[in-house]
């Protein structure tokens, strides 16, 4: 049966416009409606994947970079360390002995200043009887020291010990701020050792000499020959010291011959994070000093032109030192994995702010720019340095000065190179130069394009030896996991072992060609240092009881390394 409105539907009459019959246009209704289904769920998609983005953005485990994984603590070794009778004394005594580089040193054996060393090196022989008449001993070009222990089985690599001997100058002028005379090594009733060098590095020099000496008469036999590699020179750069000795290990041994090389370099921080932090230095930042030389005429300084050349140049300074480097978090920099470590082991010693864009690779520049204006040393871990560092003109006051010069020092980020920041002393200045001060522009391959009306010259070249940041050293493998295991074997469980970047270079630049496994690093409480190259530098003795403790177990535990 029809409804009631069926019937009367079909009964009534169209109207007379209902007689022509319209295109038919129902098709598209679907179509319509599909077409705003398929945005409305195209935008929930989008925003449902950048909800999932964010998330594993924000998701530490997710971060480009990633913390290394923390071995478990090893076993306790063998034989177990004891602190040797008389070593804080002889740690002391070290210090007596001013073993000074200056940075014109002469040739070794010929310069004067050099004869500081031998009384050290007596003193060393007769402290460590044991270890100089197990080890066989080599001088290396007058002054460096390479100690033999020869392993049992020839077919594992060797682990390279290395330490320097030297010590910065003491200017005479500071002599009156020290508490205590800088070479008298004095041991204060807290327990601090004063003096020149107590820290850098005569602390892990002595403290392998004891490690070495006690194990000899506790009777540890090596498996894997142990060398021990001092130079003489480390605060100059080891142009004889180290040097010379990483060519002799190169010429004895070969290349990639070495297990793994321990030098100075990070320490322990247990106090900065809520957990204790060990941070050994994987890699260096790079090095390059450039000497700014600027020409002009002579003349009498009652009529000078509107520049002289130390004018010309003040100006170039100040060029340089208004465009900085910017600071960036790179991957390949271990500050920057050290950052994940905390983030991952300790986030809450983080302000909210930079937590936040150390989570998401998005917001990594922003973390870059709060961590550079929160701290000047961090500052330079993702950043190249710069500073004008020498500076000569001028030889009379009444004469106009015909060349002056200034040498900038830069410290190269791990992502640049020296040919990197050749380019950038290039393009920051020789249009300036060029352009604006209508002075000849004397490049790094010594080119130029005389112009006769110029006002003078201005030249830059490299300064010594400019040196490329140093290959990274795995934080992965048999050999980091001892590093690690080690560690918190003697620091605890809870110890977490970050990498961490050396702003500045330490005499392992000399053997990069020996391994990849060069691990810089001090194994002491940082807070137990201060002053270190300045006045009243002193270490705790507890200190030195800590490094000892960690070379006595880690020279066994990687001894047991198949490798």
């Amino acid at each position: 049966m029809m409804s009631e409105k069926q019937s009367t539907s079909q009964s009534l009459p169209r109207p007379a416009a209902e007689a022509v019959k319209k295109p038919d246009s129902s098709w598209r209704r679907p179509i319509v409606v599909g077409l705003i289904l398929s945005f409305y769920l195209l935008s929930k998609c989008t925003l449902l994947v950048d909800k999932v983005a964010d998330s594993e953005l924000n998701d530490e485990f997710n971060s480009p970079v990633h913390c290394p994984s923390q071995s478990p603590s090893l076993p306790n070794a063998e034989i177990e360390f004891t602190t040797p009778e008389g070593s804080i004394e002889r740690w002391s005594e070290s210090v007596t002995y001013p073993t000074v580089s200056y940075d014109d040193f002469g040739e070794p054996g010929v310069d004067k200043r050099y004869e500081t060393f031998p009384p050290f090196y007596e003193f060393l022989k007769k402290s460590f009887p044991l270890l100089h008449s197990t080890l066989s001993h080599e001088t290396v070009n007058k002054y460096g020291n390479f100690y033999e222990w020869k392993g049992s089985d020839s077919n594992l690599k060797p682990l390279i010990l290395m330490a320097h001997n030297d010590v910065v100058p003491v200017p005479s002028d500071s002599l009156d701020r020290w508490d205590y005379p800088p070479f008298s090594g004095v041991i204060d009733k807290d327990g601090w050792v004063h003096g020149r060098g107590v820290g850098d590095c005569k602390n892990l020099l002595l403290s392998i000499y004891e490690v070495v000496e006690s194990l000899i008469k506790d009777g540890f036999e090596p498996r894997r020959t142990i060398i021990l590699s001092f130079g003489f020179d480390e605060e100059i750069s080891g142009p004889e010291g180290a040097k010379y000795l990483s060519e002799h290990i190169l010429n004895k041994y070969g290349e990639d011959s070495a297990l793994a090389i321990l030098d100075e370099g990070g320490v322990l921080d247990l106090e900065s994070y809520d957990k204790p932090f060990a941070l050994p230095a994987v890699k260096e930042k790079g090095y390059f000093d450039v000497k700014i030389s600027v020409a002009t005429a002579g003349g009498h300084s009652s009529v000078p032109k509107s520049h002289t050349s130390i004018g010309y140049l003040s100006k170039l300074i100040g060029r340089i030192e208004d465009q900085p480097h910017k600071p960036h978090l790179a991957y390949e920099n271990p500050f920057t994995t050290h950052l994940q470590c905390i983030v991952q082991h300790s986030p809450d010693s983080l302000d909210e702010g930079l937590l936040k864009d150390l989570r998401d690779v998005r917001k990594w520049q922003d973390a870059a720019d709060r961590i550079a204006e929160r701290d000047l040393k961090e500052r330079y871990l993702i950043q190249t340095s710069q500073a004008v560092d020498l500076i000569q003109g001028g030889v009379k006051v009444n004469a106009l000065p015909e060349l002056a010069t200034a040498v900038v020092n830069q410290r190269i980020d791990v992502a640049g190179s020296v040919n990197e920041m050749k380019k950038h002393i290039t393009e920051l200045l020789k249009p300036y130069v060029e352009n604006e001060l209508n002075l000849n522009w004397i490049g790094f391959d010594n080119k130029s394009a005389p112009n006769d009306e110029s006002n003078g010259s201005v030249k830059v070249e490299t300064f010594g030896s400019p040196l490329d940041p140093a290959p990274n050293t795995p934080t992965s493998g048999k050999i980091w996991d001892t590093l690690v295991g080690t560690l918190k074997n003697v620091f605890g469980d809870e110890l977490i072992v970050s990498p961490h970047l050396m702003n500045g270079n330490t005499d392992t630049r000399h053997y990069w060609k020996l391994t990849n496994n060069i691990y810089r690093f001090e194994a002491f409480d940082e807070s137990l240092s201060r002053d270190i190259h300045t006045v009243n530098e002193r270490v705790h003795k507890d200190a030195h009881i800590q490094s000892m403790t960690f070379l006595h177990q880690f020279i066994q535990q990687i001894d047991k390394v198949e490798a």
